[in-house]
């Protein structure tokens, strides 16, 4: 599919569309902050390989489809997926909690030397229940609330049958399994370790619970059976075909002691040492599971040296637990498996909606043609086979396809044909709204005022009619997709934090689906079909239209890249070919025709973002700084007003922008078929116009080329060579000379003597042009032309007919005794430059 900077369905492959993602925690006291730091270091990975391919950070809860551990694993598997929590935030809840809980111990063995918690659970349940209040949760929270969220399971054991169970956030499909668990009663169920914490008793049968360490301290074995029994129920596929990425985190390797003597040494001491021994569950999963190592899909992270002598319950260590963690993530060994781990996750599906009911509205927004409406049929496909879901698709472009889908829908959902207008409109939400479980669609809702302004002005219609939003259902039942081409919809139809924007494909995704659409093998390797990708800037609707070209007229790859390559005109033929796409009936199927609905929403709302948008069309559609963005602007606008439709561009998807400069204005940039496309509804007149304003902007911002001007150079450049091919362009021949002039003398210093060579002719045949041959520009461009063709012999000659001292020119003969001929032309070459730049016409 595409590139999604909230979800990111990278391609048909199941694994990348599908893949789950596993986290499993050991058990291991205090030390736990060690497993903490470890994720903290994972994730800031993951988020970086995020960041560099457009998409938002993420917590754990958004990127593990399960989370479960053991003891403290099992209250950080709680505090990062049900609580949701971030990771800075749960060490922060983790360290404190610790330091209290520990802070005071007593003897493990009662009166009657039986085995009793040394510390207190009571303190155990206090933290538990702050944290819950801290959040606006009740002391009672149930661990399964019911809701969609990331999964979590965490071991204890019962105290009856001494088998392992898992307390679940979900139900089980065997109803004896979902044990009624609140989130205080599953944190002291995980973490009652004997000698540590008394049992638990849960449930209204008073059933009683110990930590799970006591039979699986490293719960990775338990996690896959659960995945297994969540996802692979039929037994018709297997849970290695669907996971993508299984992450285990041990809490530090505890060494081995011989047995302790005496009753206390034995029941603190080598009790704690044999339930901790994690590695051998983690070696032998690995010999079971081969090909899910080998593969890079599991991961175990588990530090062997540093903390060998730290208790379970020493939160006075938490500096020394710190300081080994860091040292074993710098191992070299480490970080390669860190980072492998993270360019697994990276493109891990982010949820579209958490628990929360004022959330159950998200918006997919993206560049016309960037596959928003498919992502959207994915989705509803998905929600059809995962669960029984009544599931509508309402087309929102405008105020009269919205009307006439609910008036079909209100045919099926039997709402009286008496009814018109508002009152229909009405009476379907709130039908749609008492469904039992729901999914509404609301696609290329692209003109939001439709939704936040009246609806119908004509007229026809005197009375205005009241804005759809309000007709759009609101419960907690079900949710709503909305899908558009403008980013603004984020913060004025939906929260801003439910916004996914979609980008281009990565070439690896534009791949399956040109290989798809053609039909090609995976096995059919070509050149050609890379560099057709790359020129299409991966863009799904310009491959789709590609493919759907090659596919009907049966030209090859290499002919197809010709057609593009043999003029612009050609390239956008190509690009307004229409094709027929089942998923796409109804609206245009064009590169071209779909965004030229979005130039005409913006010409309508915004001239200054018109006048940017039209306007840089003729510069290089890279790094774009925002003084080009002003000029291209013009006076007329304030800097505010300015950045405010630049801002507006962006959210059509028509802007992006790259970077901030030194925490300053920001950079933009451009796809650099939307740049082809913007020239194409421009007529012939804006052309003419529009292209000598970007001449005249280059011609007074690009500098004169000398070495204090330079990092101005770099950044104009690209620009200024871009409007300077504009022949055509109003006032050329007045402003173009001057502008290649000072392009010539950059080359010129950069040492590129062909292209300042090249320049400078371009400049002698327009003023010869303009000005005739005997004008003082004209002669100067002679004049700078013949000392860059003359070789050192003919440059002396110059230096003295530009009045330069003979005592300077003596210096330069005489240094030059017992030099070769090479270093001789070098120190030549830099007085020759001096000789360009006396020679520039005066300003």
């Amino acid at each position: 599919m595409a590139q999604i900077h909230a979800t990111a369905i990278a391609s048909d492959n199941p694994l990348n569309r599908e893949g789950r993602c596993l986290l499993s925690l050991d058990g291991g006291g205090v030390r736990g902050l060690s497993t903490l730091l470890i994720i903290k270091a994972l994730m800031a990975k993951v988020n970086a390989e995020r960041i560099k391919d457009g998409l938002p950070i993420v917590k754990p809860c958004e990127l593990f489809d399960l989370i479960g551990g053991t003891s403290t694993g099992g209250i950080i598997a709680i505090m990062l997926g049900r609580l949701e929590m971030d990771v800075d935030e749960c060490i922060d809840v983790y360290t404190n909690m610790f330091e209290k809980i520990f802070g005071k111990k007593g003897l493990p063995l009662n009166r009657r030397a039986s085995i009793k918690g040394r510390f207190d659970s009571k303190v155990l349940e206090e933290c538990i229940t702050k944290i819950l209040k801290d959040r606006g949760l009740s002391e009672k929270e149930p661990l399964n609330d019911g809701k969609e969220r990331c999964k979590v399971a965490v071991c204890a054991k019962a105290f009856e049958l001494t088998t392992t169970v898992l307390l679940r956030s979900y139900n089980s499909d065997d109803a004896l399994n979902n044990i009624p668990a609140t989130i205080c009663e599953a944190v002291r169920a995980t973490s009652a370790a004997t000698s540590f914490f008394d049992p638990v008793t849960i449930g209204p049968r008073k059933r009683k619970f110990v930590d799970g360490g006591l039979g699986a301290n490293n719960p990775v074995e338990q996690l896959w059976n659960e995945a297994q029994n969540i996802w692979c129920r039929d037994g018709d596929v297997e849970l290695g075909t669907l996971l993508k990425c299984f992450v285990s985190v041990g809490t530090g390797n505890p060494g081995t002691k011989p047995i302790a003597e005496g009753p206390l040494k034995f029941f603190s001491d080598t009790l704690v040492d044999i339930v901790t021994q994690t590695e051998d569950t983690a070696k032998i999963f690995v010999q079971r599971h081969r090909k899910l190592y080998e593969g890079k899909r599991y991961f175990r992270f588990n530090f062997q040296q540093g903390l060998q002598g730290v208790g379970l319950e020493e939160y006075k260590a938490a500096p020394l637990v710190e300081a080994a963690t860091a040292d074993y993530m710098d191992n070299q060994e480490i970080r390669s498996a860190a980072q492998e781990c993270a360019v697994n996750l990276k493109q891990k599906h982010y949820r579209l909606f958490s628990s929360s009911p004022r959330n159950r509205s998200a918006a997919i927004w993206g560049l016309g043609g960037c596959g928003k409406t498919q992502i959207a049929l994915e989705y509803a496909y998905r929600c059809q086979a995962k669960t029984l879901c009544s599931i509508f698709w309402v087309h929102a472009d405008s105020e009269a396809s919205f009307s006439q889908d609910y008036s079909d829908l209100a045919r099926i959902a039997g709402v009286s044909l008496d009814l018109k207008g508002e009152d229909l409109l009405g009476a379907v939400k709130q039908w749609i709204e008492n469904q039992r479980n729901w999914l509404l669609i609301l696609d290329n809702a692209d003109d939001l005022t439709i939704f936040k302004k009246p609806y119908s002005a004509s007229e026809d219609h005197q009375l205005l009619g009241p804005e759809l939003l309000r007709f759009v259902p609101k419960s907690q039942t079900g949710t709503v997709i909305w899908t558009s081409r403008d980013g603004g919809i984020c913060g004025n139809i939906v929260d801003v934090q439910r916004g996914i924007e979609v980008t281009v494909m990565t070439i690896e995704q534009a791949r399956d689906l040109f290989r798809k659409l053609t039909g090609r093998s995976e096995l059919m390797l070509s050149e050609d079909e890379d560099m057709l990708l790359e020129l299409l800037q991966y863009l799904p609707l310009a491959i789709a239209q590609a493919a759907a070209y090659i596919r009907k007229t049966k030209v090859s790859i290499k002919q197809y890249l010709t057609f593009l390559h043999e003029s612009e005109s050609r390239q956008l033929d190509l690009l307004s070919q229409e094709f027929q796409d089942v998923y796409r009936s109804g609206v245009p199927n064009s590169v071209m025709r779909t965004w030229l609905i979005s130039m005409k929403q913006i010409s309508k709302e915004s001239s200054c973002s018109e006048k940017i948008l039209n306007t840089i069309t003729f510069f290089d559609h890279k790094g774009i700084p925002f003084e080009l963005i002003k000029e291209a602007a013009g006076p007329t606008y304030s800097e505010d007003e300015i950045l405010l439709a630049a801002s507006r561009l962006t959210e059509y998807s028509f802007l992006q922008t790259q970077r901030a400069v030194d925490e300053g204005l920001p950079t933009y940039e451009q796809h650099r078929l939307v740049h082809l496309a913007t020239r194409r509804t421009l007529s012939e007149a804006q052309i003419c116009s529009l292209s000598g304003e970007a001449l005249r902007i280059m011609a007074n911002l690009f500098p004169d080329g000398t070495y204090e001007t330079w990092k101005s150079c770099i950044v104009y450049l690209p620009h200024a060579l871009k409007a300077s091919i504009w022949r055509n362009a109003e006032e050329y021949n007045y402003q173009a000379p001057e502008l290649l002039r000072n392009i010539g003398f950059y080359y010129w210093e950069q040492g590129h003597s062909d292209k300042a060579e090249q320049l400078e002719i371009e400049v002698l045949e327009l003023r010869k042009e303009i000005l005739g041959t005997k004008h003082p520009d004209t002669i100067t461009a002679m004049e700078n032309l013949e000392i860059m063709n003359q070789r050192y012999i003919s440059d002396i000659e110059e230096l003295r007919s530009n009045n330069i001292s003979s005592t300077s020119l003596n210096n330069l003969d005489s240094t030059q005794q017992g030099k070769s001929p090479k270093k001789f032309h070098r120190q030549l070459k830099k007085w020759t430059r001096k000789v360009i730049r006396l020679r520039r016409p005066k300003d």
